[in-house]
């Protein structure tokens, strides 16, 4: 019932994504649509059409700007960590991880064209503590629930699972990496 449920947000939620001039791809400028609410690091979205980028491609730790679609109004700035798909599409893709019923799915990743790896969002700790309780499965997060840009060059970054315990990535652990497949979100991944 919960992977109906989360098929049926993941078909009404369905974002078109049109992906920008090829000299934005140095940033991966890309215009996302979505047709309901959706969750970002320390923000819901509301339907409309986003403006999804890095925000420097140079450093180590990738940092996404999410801008209202003429790019002249700042939602937030986050923290990804790259995220691999095993074969790329020539369309964007955004995966989301499953919700609690009544809230706003939560993007777990997105993926320019052609390209096989991608940006899977790190989470404040509480907000991924909750989608990891509707989920069943570890999200990705920080260590505490810092989400200003100044935060991201030390946080500490890594997985919480349903009980709120944290797992340092840099750290061998039990559990799985964490990579975008069909079998890793409740709804498969849609290419926009």
């Amino acid at each position: 019932m919960r992977y109906i449920t989360a098929m049926c947000c993941a078909v009404a939620l369905t974002a078109m994504v049109t992906p920008a001039a090829h000299a934005d791809d140095y940033n991966k400028r890309t215009l996302v649509t979505f047709s309901a609410p959706v969750q970002v690091p320390g923000v819901t979205l509301p339907a409309g059409t986003y403006t999804f980028k890095l925000a420097d491609p140079e450093s180590s730790r990738r940092v996404i700007q999410i801008w209202n679609k003429d790019a002249t109004h700042l939602y937030t700035t986050l923290l990804t960590i790259s995220n691999e798909r095993m074969e790329p599409t020539d369309k964007p893709v955004v995966m989301f991880k499953e919700t609690a019923a009544g809230q706003s799915p939560a993007v777990q990743a997105w993926f320019y064209p052609g390209d096989r790896y991608g940006e899977e969002f790190v989470y404040p700790h509480d907000q991924a503590m909750k989608i990891a309780k509707a989920s069943h499965q570890p999200v990705l997060a920080t260590a505490d629930n810092k989400s200003d840009e100044s935060s991201f060059k030390t946080a500490k970054v890594g997985h919480v699972d349903e009980n709120g315990q944290f797992s340092d990535a840099n750290k061998t652990t039990q559990m799985e990496p964490v990579t975008v497949t069909a079998q890793n979100t409740a709804p498969a991944p849609v290419p926009l």
